[in-house]
């Protein structure tokens, strides 16, 4: 992924929620960025539920528009904060879980049966005793072990449970996972087929739906393209051989954030224009279901960070920020784009960005910026950030949802030493320091 030319290198004409004030200061949803930082204090992160809405709909009606059936799942695992669930919830996505804590957070929010699928492996009896419960769209089984799990739980509760079996094709190209990972039922070496027979032949068991999700941080349409066309000629193979349809089509996530897609100059668009193109050979119909999690959630987070320190280096500058890598976490190929609050319009140079933990982790290794700049946002962080982020070296942000001009605390540092407690057995107390000034 490489940063936009020079005439985008703020990053704000990318984004609807982000802009420039006519003084230069960034603007967060109409907001201020340095009114913000300065009533948050730093390092915070802000949550912004219409941008999650924005997203599901763009992603959905692309979808929709060049295909007929077409349903939307949020990824849960990408942000559990309930601004951001609530808001693609609101935007008409169900929700996508894996996990017992991800079917709580949908309980909560009191999503079931169509508007719930449950994905992962490695289920538990009571896992999948409760997700059979809610009667989910799709129980996606990705091993073995989890077919005779799910099978038992099935015949337990007495109803037949709509399945699906991932399957695994060999890579097409950059941004997707190839067929020797723990994910899937590997096509090629006939594991699919033996999985597919075994949940045929289980009366408790239905087969429905297919998982095809091999996407990652995927910013190519053509490689979706062709992989959907080794799909569909799964899929025509399957009917010939054995008379099995699936009447669910799941193609899954693993888009890149729309941010970082807009960066390329690519749209939502061009990946449904491919999948219609290559599904159109489909020797029957399909409903296709959608999960995206990084496209939703990754770019519907701003954080808000100061520079604390800094290291001249002949490969370019070091700033060191309160913003910690212990929420902006570097899973593989997460970007964080680092822009200046103030002095957008100035001379740049390259710099790099990192936090104050004694570890090479980068935040933005390519960031441009405006000598002196001491407040800076963070784009991009929103997804796999504060959903895996951990109690350890620098301050976690407070994290605060901005929608329709007001904001709320979801996070602070009290909820953070109550957690602190809980996690490691005792109590920590810290006297408050004001807020530093902003630059």
């Amino acid at each position: 992924m490489t940063a936009p030319g020079h005439a985008e290198a703020d990053w704000t004409g990318l984004s609807a929620s982000l802009d420039r004030a006519p003084d230069g200061c960034l603007m967060i949803e109409g907001e201020r960025a340095d009114r913000l930082a300065g009533r948050l204090g730093t390092p915070a992160l802000v949550v912004l539920p219409a941008r999650v809405r924005a997203n599901v709909r763009e992603i959905t009606d692309a979808f929709a528009r060049r295909l007929p059936r077409v349903r939307t799942y949020f990824a849960l695992k990408s942000c559990y904060l309930e601004p951001v669930v609530s808001a693609a919830l609101e935007a008409g996505a169900g929700l996508e879980v894996m996990s017992p804590l991800e079917l709580d957070i949908a309980q909560a929010m009191g999503v079931r049966e169509a508007d719930l699928l449950v994905n992962g492996f490695g289920h538990t009896p009571a896992f999948a005793k409760r997700a059979v419960d809610q009667q989910p769209a799709l129980f996606t089984l990705d091993s073995f072990e989890d077919i005779e799990t799910v099978s038992r739980a099935a015949r337990a509760s007495g109803a037949e449970v709509s399945v699906g079996l991932r399957v695994s094709l060999p890579a097409t190209g950059p941004g997707m996972l190839d067929d020797d990972t723990k994910l899937g039922f590997t096509w090629q070496d006939g594991q699919f087929t033996r999985a597919l027979a075994r949940v045929d032949a289980d009366p408790a068991l239905r087969v429905t739906g297919l998982l095809t999700h091999q996407l990652s941080h995927c910013v190519s349409p053509a490689v979706f393209g062709a992989h959907l066309r080794n799909v569909a000629d799964c899929l025509a193979r399957t009917q010939r051989d054995t008379g099995i349809r699936f009447p669910v089509l799941d193609v899954g996530g693993g888009f890149e954030s729309r941010l970082l897609l807009a960066a390329q100059g690519v749209t939502a668009d061009d990946f449904a224009v491919e999948a219609a193109t290559a599904l159109a050979a489909l020797p029957y119909p399909v409903t296709i279901y959608l999960e995206p999690g990084r496209y939703v959630a990754a770019d519907a987070a701003v954080g808000l960070t100061r520079v604390v320190a800094s290291k001249a280096r002949t490969g370019g500058d070091w700033l060191i920020t309160d913003l910690g890598t212990n929420s902006l976490i570097p899973v593989p190929g997460a970007r964080f784009p680092v822009i200046p609050v103030h002095g957008a319009d100035r001379d740049r140079k390259p710099a790099r960005i990192a936090d104050r933990t004694c570890a090479p982790a980068v935040i933005d290794a390519h960031a441009a910026l405006p000598a002196g700049a001491g407040t800076l946002a963070v784009l991009n962080a929103g997804a796999y950030t504060v959903a895996l982020s951990h109690i350890w070296g620098p301050e976690l942000p407070r994290v605060v949802s901005l929608d329709h001009g007001a904001d709320r605390t979801l996070t602070d540092a009290d909820s953070y030493r109550r957690a602190f407690t809980h996690l490691y057995g005792y109590s920590v107390v810290r006297p408050k320091t004001p807020a530093a000034p902003l630059s």
